[in-house]
Order: structure tokens, then C-alpha cells, then sequence
């Protein structure tokens, strides 16, 4: 089912009896439509039936458009709220955005194509969101989950969360490793900017052996890679990276060439050792 093949939940809300009939008679066939005569039969109705979009007149006695839609925000943050007013009150459609975090707002008598294609919109809005959202869950699961350290950097290399195994590896805290940043703990700090400079530059970072210092004084190493995730809050480029812990490796590798050498150091003693005989 597509998008827009999903009928679209929408409350309507409005003191005037008629302004509601008139909207459900328009917008049945297109919507799952819903309507109360007030802010309260409003919010109890939300209470019962999840809504995509919630409409509210701005003039109503008791509890104004403007007011109802910050509490459906308050109450039910993923709903997209639209205000219609048929005044020019700027002042009541500031307070909408500034309090209700309205999508949009339109002017009473509405035309029923216009209106149709903002809630169809609003909704568009709405599914994107949960997808956004349910990304985002799945990728919070893969990274709680990792069994490999996987940690989240600003431009700095300044730890910005890390998963479990990050902060086992490191011994710390997530409080503690928020206070800790990447090219302290290198042995070749240059590795991180070489790093950071083929993602500004939008170049593939390849995998890079590097040893580091854990908090703890535990010399560790590792293979790292790392991933851009775009701009941060203040506009500075984020990094993903995770590091696979060799040490095992590594130290295998060193017992494995000192078998080597002290073999061919063997070797090259008994044959001396031979030719002086057959001399």
C-alpha cells in the first residue's frame, strides 16, 4: 500500500455545527474523518483514535484554536496540526507556530482543493517522519548491538556517544567518554586528521592499523575505519567509525616472527656449525 492509498486520519475541530458537517460531507470519501464541537471533545477524542493530522478553527469560546493545537502538540508530538481562522489575526497565528508548532494555516471560507491538498501534505510529513523515526530506531538497535566498538565523533574527534562495546573496551563510562577525544588516545594522531580530510573532501577512507592508549594506561591494537553522517548542530562535519580490536592479532603476529627469527637464528648456527666440522 502506498502512501497516499492509506486513508489519512483527520480530526477536525470547530464550535460551529455547520462548518463541521459541511467539512465531513467534503472530505469523507478522501479521509477517515473525525469532528468535535470543542478543544475537550477534541482531546478526548485523540485519547481514543490516533489522528494523522488534527485541524482546528481559531475562534472558539473557552479554549482558542491556537491554545488547543499547543496541548495536541504537548499531548501527541507526531500529529500534524493546521490552524484555520477566519480573521486576520496574525497575533493568533504567530502564537499557533510558536506554541502549537502548526504545519500550516488557512483561511475560512477554505477551498476544498486547496485544503485537500495541504492535508494530503501534512500527512506526507507525517509518514516521512516515521520513517525517519523507524530508521532511526533500527539503527540505534545495530549499534547497541555491534559487538565491535562503534562511537560517533565531531570534527575534533571529541566522542560524542559510543555503544557498549566502546565502552568496554576503553573501561569508562558514557559520561566519561564524552569527555575524552580520539587523538589523544593515538599513537599517530595524524591518522584522525588524514581521516577526517578524505570525508570533508568526499574521498574513501581506507582501513587503517593504529594503536592507541585506553584511559586506563592499556595499549590496544586496532583496525579503524571511519564514515561520514553529515553536519552536526553547529554545522561542522559528524563521523561514524568503528575499530576492530587486534591486539590478539598482533600479538600472535609478534610471537609468530620471534619463532621465526630465533628458528633461523638456530638454523644459521648449526649450519656454521656443520661447515666447521667439515672443515
Amino acid at each position: 500500500m502506498t502512501m497516499l492509498q492509506k486513508k489519512i486520519n483527520v480530526l477536525y475541530v470547530d464550535d460551529e455545527v455547520g462548518n463541521l458537517t459541511a467539512f465531513k460531507a467534503t472530505f469523507r470519501r478522501d479521509f477517515n474523518v473525525h469532528t468535535s464541537a470543542s478543544a475537550d471533545e477534541g482531546l478526548a477524542l485523540l485519547a481514543q483514535h490516533p489522528m494523522h493530522v488534527v485541524i482546528s478553527d481559531q475562534r472558539m469560546p473557552g479554549t482558542t484554536g491556537s491554545q488547543f493545537l499547543a496541548m495536541v502538540k504537548d499531548q501527541y508530538p507526531r500529529t500534524i496540526r493546521m490552524l484555520l481562522t477566519g480573521y486576520s489575526d496574525i497575533e493568533a497565528v504567530v502564537e499557533a507556530i510558536n506554541k502549537g508548532g502548526i504545519y500550516c494555516y488557512c483561511t475560512k471560507p477554505w477551498d476544498p482543493n486547496d485544503l485537500k491538498l495541504r492535508i494530503e501534505q501534512a500527512y506526507e510529513v507525517h509518514h516521512l517522519r516515521e520513517q525517519r523515526e523507524h530508521l532511526l530506531q533500527r539503527y540505534r538497535q545495530v549499534f547497541e548491538t555491534s559487538g565491535d566498538p562503534v562511537f560517533i565523533m565531531d570534527a575534533d574527534g571529541k566522542f560524542l556517544d559510543g555503544n557498549p562495546a566502546t565502552l568496554h573496551l576503553f573501561a569508562v563510562s558514557a559520561e566519561a567518554l564524552r569527555g575524552l577525544a580520539l587523538p589523544q588516545l593515538l599513537d599517530k594522531p595524524a591518522i584522525f586528521q588524514e581521516a577526517m580530510e578524505s570525508l570533508i573532501d568526499g574521498r574513501p577512507f581506507v582501513n587503517a592499523d593504529l594503536s592507541l592508549r585506553s584511559p586506563s594506561g592499556a595499549m590496544i591494537d586496532c583496525l579503524f575505519t571511519i564514515t561520514a553522517l553529515g553536519p552536526g548542530p553547529d554545522g561542522r562535519p559528524l563521523a561514524q567509525a568503528m575499530i576492530k580490536d587486534i591486539t590478539d592479532r598482533k600479538q600472535a603476529e609478534q610471537r609468530l616472527r620471534k619463532l621465526n627469527d630465533d628458528l633461523d637464528k638456530r638454523v644459521n648456527v648449526r649450519t656454521r656449525q656443520l661447515l666447521d666440522a667439515l672443515e
